[in-house]
């Protein structure tokens, strides 16, 4: 069935339309599967009853809106990129872009979005998952990463019982963020993971610390952090954050590898049932049952007399 705002002829006895209750201006349109399939009075099920209704679920998914670019913006930057990373499925695991930053001349940030719905900490080194995302980053500090139950935080101890730590670093305002290559944030809206980091030939400094915080705050992360050190995401734990293959020594230096995971998504279900025609079926949903009571077994001399049946037994035939 359907719901339309206007009124209009009904195209064939097929079909069925009514009043929806509690929705005025509103009429409900119904078509019958096949010509020996009955309305059964269709308008009782426009109620408002618990079996009339399901609900979805909105959740975000990559890449996102792009983000905002300077007053002329150069090609592409801002724009997501999906293409060419290690997705391993749908929806979207990873997204990267790039923008221009004010804390120094010729500055540019490279970002990262990562969905951690659609990734878990690898098992174990065997693990043969594939692998979405890696990182190398230091292990101890004031703050960490932790990953749970597909929901990432930032915090100083496990936010719960078997959360895994996947970074260590410390806030923008502290000492070690001079050396700081990279900085991480989860975006309060819809918990996405967003990586910021320095191109290879860019010196770390306070500045650049404070231009990857700001541009983690303006992407609406209230929780983030910089990375002391050489940090870098590499993104099927072989490319870098722009999507440039790494040096073997750079992938063989990572410290956490996630991998695919299933997201939540529309799926079928009963996948094991075949889908038949009516002519199967049909005969099926119209063969007639009649019931007859059952009378009791007759005594046996040699066997123990049997329990009297229930009141109210029955007894099944079947017939075409």
């Amino acid at each position: 069935g359907q719901l339309a705002p206007l009124e209009r002829p009904l195209q064939s006895d097929w079909e069925a339309e009514g009043k929806v209750t509690g929705m005025a201006g509103w009429v409900f349109r119904s078509r019958r599967m096949i010509r020996g399939m009955g309305h059964m009075l269709f308008p009782r099920y426009v109620q408002r009853e618990a079996r009339d209704f399901f609900y979805l679920t909105s959740r975000t998914l990559l890449p996102g809106a792009p983000l905002p670019a300077p007053s002329s913006p150069e090609p592409g930057e801002g724009a997501w990129r999906t293409r060419g990373l290690p997705q391993h499925g749908f929806p979207y695991a990873l997204a990267t872009t790039w923008v221009r930053s004010d804390a120094r001349a010729g500055l540019r940030l490279r970002v990262l979005r990562a969905d951690p719905h659609a990734m878990k900490p690898a098992a174990a080194a065997e693990d043969v998952a594939p692998t979405v995302l890696s990182l190398a980053a230091p292990a101890r500090g004031d703050l960490s990463l932790w990953w749970s139950a597909g929901v990432l935080s930032l915090s100083k101890a496990p936010p719960a019982p078997g959360a895994t730590a996947l970074a260590a670093g410390s806030a923008a305002s502290a000492s070690p963020a001079a050396t700081a290559r990279a900085a991480v944030g989860v975006q309060d809206e819809d918990r996405m993971l967003v990586w910021v980091e320095l191109p290879p030939a860019e010196r770390p400094d306070a500045r650049t610390a404070t231009a990857m915080d700001a541009l983690l705050q303006s992407m609406g992360c209230a929780e983030r952090m910089v990375l002391p050190g050489d940090a870098r995401a590499m993104p099927g734990g072989t490319l870098d954050i722009a999507g440039d293959p790494l040096p073997l020594a750079q992938a063989r230096a990572a410290t956490f590898r996630l991998v695919r995971a299933r997201a939540p998504d529309a799926h079928a279900i009963f996948t094991d049932t075949p889908i038949v025609p009516p002519s199967v079926w049909q005969p099926l949903q119209a063969k007639r049952v009649r019931y007859f009571y059952k009378p009791p077994p007759a005594p046996s001399a040699s066997a123990a007399p049997a329990p009297a049946p229930a009141p109210g037994a029955i007894r099944v035939q079947s017939s075409q």
